[in-house]
């Protein structure tokens, strides 16, 4: 069950933010960046997950849904860690940047 509902979590939190674009960064493109951390939590009809102020993030597959157990707390453990990669080079400088976000159960 844990490992299918994280397939599924990864997933869906890598669909929905794969698509978004970054906006060229300067020119030392290996210049450091700071990692955003974005808690998520699993919304209360347990189709869908939610960030901190509640707004849907990621939806899971139409037959997909979660009942945790009323004594766990509704947070998921981590946080999600995104940064900067290129998809579109001119020559040596990038001109497409997409975000690329991994789930750290960690979360330090």
């Amino acid at each position: 069950m844990i490992r299918h509902f994280t397939k599924h979590l990864l997933l869906a939190i890598g669909l929905a933010f794969s698509f978004t674009s970054i906006p060229v960064l300067a020119a030392d493109a290996k210049a450091q960046i700071e990692t955003p951390k974005l808690m998520l939590r699993i919304s209360a009809d347990g189709k869908t997950i939610v960030d901190e102020s509640g707004k849907e993030v990621a939806r899971f597959s139409q037959d997909v849904k979660v009942n945790p157990k009323m004594n766990v707390s509704d947070r998921l453990p981590g946080c999600m860690r995104c940064q900067p990669e290129c998809v579109v080079y001119e020559g040596e400088r990038c001109v497409k940047w997409i975000r690329s976000c991994t789930w750290d159960f960690d979360c330090k």
